[in-house]
């Protein structure tokens, strides 16, 4: 399956530096209208899915546009991959 139309959509404004030996850095997604109380239980007992596509844009010494693509499931025990997602130049 394919992301819902009903997907929302956050493109963070804010830039990061991340150099070599860098700590990790966090990233905060935000549910945009939130889950009610159904959701959230559909998503406790995995009858509803979270998914999460991100996008990395960034320069390096090598090319000035490179990206990175990562696909995601939010399962019980962390992050499940979601390959179709996954790309980078």
């Amino acid at each position: 399956m394919d992301f819902s139309p009903s997907a929302e959509y956050f493109k963070s404004e804010t830039r990061r530096v991340l150099y070599a030996n860098h700590a990790p850095l966090v990233s905060n997604i935000p549910f945009g209208k939130g889950l009610t109380q159904v959701e959230r239980e559909g998503v406790r007992h995995i009858c509803r899915f979270v998914c999460i596509r991100l996008r990395a844009e960034y320069r390096d010494a090598r090319m000035s546009a490179r990206y990175a693509d990562f696909g995601f499931c939010v399962e019980h025990d962390g992050l499940g991959f979601l390959p179709k997602y996954n790309d980078a130049n």
